[in-house]
């Protein structure tokens, strides 16, 4: 019994601190959502510069205002005008390629904007990836649209 006892305790301390590519934790953890949002916003309003200095210090480390700018002015901007947006999904992670080691949310969203001209979505449905670093508070560390 013991060694069932120390087994199981073992079992349970091995993996229950450990997250798994692609775990789905409550999409009610507002703090993620709420930083998330915010920040899309900022692009939504094409406050560029402003969604930057808003990234995590890696993300700030890796690519120059400058680029994120042009970047975002050249695939984002296109789209039009932003009109509605729903969560897909939230994961959480605890490695990122090429990132450091910590707390990371990746959020996906369908996205609806207002540019008819823009052919290569479905419907005009946008999905856009947010991936969010933990430093002190939950800070935007990578997105894309696809």
């Amino acid at each position: 019994m013991k060694t069932i006892c120390a087994v199981a305790a073992l079992f349970i301390a091995v993996f229950s601190g450990c997250a798994h590519y692609g775990e789905v934790r409550s999409s009610s953890d507002k703090s993620v959502k709420e930083a998330c949002l915010s920040w899309l916003k900022l692009q939504d309003e094409y406050k560029y510069e402003e969604g930057y200095d808003k990234t995590a210090q890696s993300f700030r480390d890796n690519v120059k205002k400058e680029q994120w700018v042009s970047d975002l002015n050249s695939f984002r901007k296109p789209l039009g005008d932003f009109k509605k947006r729903k969560e897909l999904d939230i994961k959480y992670e605890n490695k990122m390629p090429n990132s450091p080691d910590g707390e990371y949310a990746i959020a996906r969203y369908g996205a609806i904007f207002n540019n008819d001209a823009v052919e290569v979505f479905k419907d005009n449905v946008v999905i856009e990836t947010v991936i969010l670093y933990k430093e002190n508070e939950w800070k935007v560390s990578g997105y894309w649209v696809k």
